[in-house]
């Protein structure tokens, strides 16, 4: 082994071993290139230092990114039907005159005003202000059934007074 010396207070160093860069897995790791030239991202596809945009941009994964995406994650991606491929494959000028009839569109919106309920976030639960007086005023004849009337500790009197009152 070969030491080198780093600075002058004599703290040698050992040489580190390059490690041997595994081939990369476009469809289990990011891949993200940043730097031109640089090296891709090896971290998983689930990375958050990139963008799911510039993930979905790599080329050479043998599926879409999404797709993969669910097989890593094992949830299972949703199939669309045809129409909603085929209306996405639109523009969006000619999905609307595909799908538009304002008597039909107008009477469906009528209905929804006509049919929506709101409904509160919360709800406040209802007190009665004489029966709450009056259970406060119960609840102060029990305690001063028990332990006596209150009586203030620093009355309006004098000094003398406040001295000598027994509590």
């Amino acid at each position: 082994m070969m030491f080198e010396q780093t600075s002058v207070r004599k703290s040698w160093t050992y040489p580190r071993a390059r490690r041997e860069r595994s081939p990369l897995d476009l469809d289990k790791q990011c891949g993200v290139v940043m730097l031109v030239g640089g090296p891709p991202c090896a971290r998983s596809l689930t990375c958050k230092s990139h963008s799911m945009s510039a993930k979905r941009g790599v080329e050479g994964r043998s599926r879409p990114y999404d797709v993969l995406l669910g097989l890593y994650q094992k949830k299972p991606v949703p199939v669309q039907d045809e129409r909603a491929n085929r209306d996405a494959e639109l523009p969006l000028a000619e999905k609307e005159a595909v799908n538009l009839d304002s008597d039909e569109e107008f009477n469906d919106l009528l209905e929804s005003v006509r049919s929506y309920e709101p409904q509160p976030l919360a709800v406040r639960p209802m007190t009665y202000v004489r029966r709450r007086n009056k259970c406060h005023r119960i609840r102060d004849l029990f305690m001063d059934a028990l332990k006596g009337p209150c009586r203030p500790i620093l009355s309006g009197g004098s000094t003398h007074e406040q001295s000598s009152m027994h509590l």
